[in-house]
């Protein structure tokens, strides 16, 4: 039996909707992975790592210039970290192996409000569970990752905004999803 062409359209609008948020019982159950390591340096040449975000929450963005969804989500992205300045809340951009010329044109051009991160040899990207660009890692207090979101999102929005507040708030991971 073939499928109705509505039927494929509405599965894949549901699995659109929903990535990265899997259902609430099994968010529950799930123990929280550790960050994986990462000592990146930004365009600037200072070495950011995961341990230097200790007690705050991260909200990490695997990009790359190339990757038109990935551009379109820049300005939702600086204005969410406007948003939530003053929260404990870090945004990091990681351009995913491309050369810093690349990256600077870019950011010439579009603005980013936060430190971009270059892995040009792609070796902190294969420690994460990066299953494409972009993919976004909200990144709790505690050094574990409470949310991978795959594909662009609005992340100004209010809704957005709270559940970035809730995963990064004391015990906020615990109910997370």
């Amino acid at each position: 039996m073939i499928p109705s062409r509505r039927r494929v359209l509405g599965t894949w609008a549901a699995l659109a909707l929903t990535a990265g948020f899997p259902p609430a019982q099994a968010a529950a159950r799930a123990p929280l992975p550790r960050a994986p390591a990462l000592a990146l340096p930004d365009l600037a040449g200072h070495v950011h790592r995961i341990d230097d975000y200790a007690g705050r929450g991260l909200v990490l963005n695997f990009w790359a210039t190339w990757c038109a969804p990935c551009r379109a989500e820049i300005p939702s992205l600086n204005r969410a970290s406007r948003a939530l300045a003053g929260n404990d809340v870090a945004f990091l951009a990681l351009d995913v192996g491309e050369a810093r010329e690349a990256v600077e044109a870019f950011t010439k051009d579009t603005p980013v409000a936060f430190p971009v991160l270059l892995d040009r040899e792609q070796a902190a990207t294969r420690r994460w569970p990066v299953m494409g660009l972009p993919t976004t890692f909200i990144v709790d207090p505690g050094g574990r990752i409470a949310l991978r979101v795959m594909g662009p999102r609005k992340w100004h929005t209010l809704a957005m905004l709270a559940r970035i507040r809730a995963l990064v708030s004391p015990g906020g991971s615990n109910a997370r999803r």
